[in-house]
């Protein structure tokens, strides 16, 4: 081979389209006995999916959200995962969006399909669909009174120290259920929040309101133990729990806004900043 034969034969090498890598990502270019065809059952798709998600350190949680999204998309269009088109992708995703679904809920379908269908399993029938655009609104705030009001209605001891960790400390409901009596120094008046995935922990004051109640807690509960702890021996109040207190101290207030924990820490921070608290 003469050597300008040799030269166009590495320049046609280099024009070949490379297989598109990254984390997780497997496209057209999925090994053999990878692609979704090679199942013959919604439930074994989903076996393999919900064993490579725990692979690679998946939340409960979000494993959970992965199965509820290809559970709908199964019963949406039957027959088996090697079937499934482009085109039934996007009928799904029309019927959610008629049946007057979030742009959340949509965004979590699109992003399950993409991880399950296409990343995992060697599919491309998620390509060209984008993420539905986050809705510009300003968050839902109480006034002075109506936190007033609000906390008023705490039924139990433990709803109102919870309420009253979540607004006076603006915690997040996960960080609130999670904490334990060796957190808290009643003295300084000072919260240690366990930062997740191996992030320092961060201090917040406490309420002062509050106090009294965390200082007689501390001295009669183990260090160890959870400050609000769940249904299940050795673990804590779950975030489900935590917003059901809310609601319920929302409705008994008679405040006509839609109340959650989250609406609590957007109180929180603007009246840190109306009244110059740091």
């Amino acid at each position: 081979m003469t050597g300008a034969a040799t030269c166009r034969v590495r320049r046609d090498r280099r024009r070949r389209p490379r297989p598109l890598r990254g984390r997780g990502f497997v496209s057209a270019h999925a090994p053999r006995g990878r692609s979704v065809g090679r199942f013959t059952t919604w439930r074994h798709l989903w076996e393999t999916t919900d064993s490579t998600l725990v692979q690679r350190g998946y939340a409960r949680s979000s494993r959970a959200e992965h199965r509820t999204v290809i559970r709908n998309f199964s019963r949406f269009v039957g027959g088996t995962p090697g079937q499934v088109a482009h085109g039934d992708v996007r009928r799904y995703l029309h019927h959610l969006a008629n049946s007057g679904s979030s742009w959340i809920w949509l965004g979590m379908n699109i992003s399950g399909l993409r991880n399950i269908l296409d990343k995992m399993g060697g599919m491309s029938v998620t390509n060209g669909i984008t993420t539905p655009k986050r809705p510009s609104r300003l968050p839902v705030l109480l006034s002075g009174p109506e936190v007033q009001r609000f906390l008023a209605c705490a039924v139990t001891p433990r709803d109102r120290l919870l309420l009253g960790l979540l607004y006076g400390s603006g915690l997040k409901v996960g960080e609130a259920c999670r904490i334990r009596w060796s957190d808290l120094d009643v003295k300084l008046g000072t919260l240690s929040v366990r930062g997740q995935r191996g992030r320092p922990p961060r201090k917040v004051r406490l309420p002062d309101d509050i106090l009294p109640l965390l200082g007689t807690g501390a001295s009669l509960c183990p260090p160890d133990a959870y400050v609000f702890p769940g249904r299940t021996s050795g673990r804590p109040l779950s975030t489900r729990a935590a917003e059901s207190v809310v609601r319920a101290a929302g409705h008994l207030s008679g405040i006509p806004k839609v109340i959650t924990a989250m609406t609590l820490r957007h109180t929180h921070a603007v009246h840190c900043l109306e009244n110059g608290w740091s």
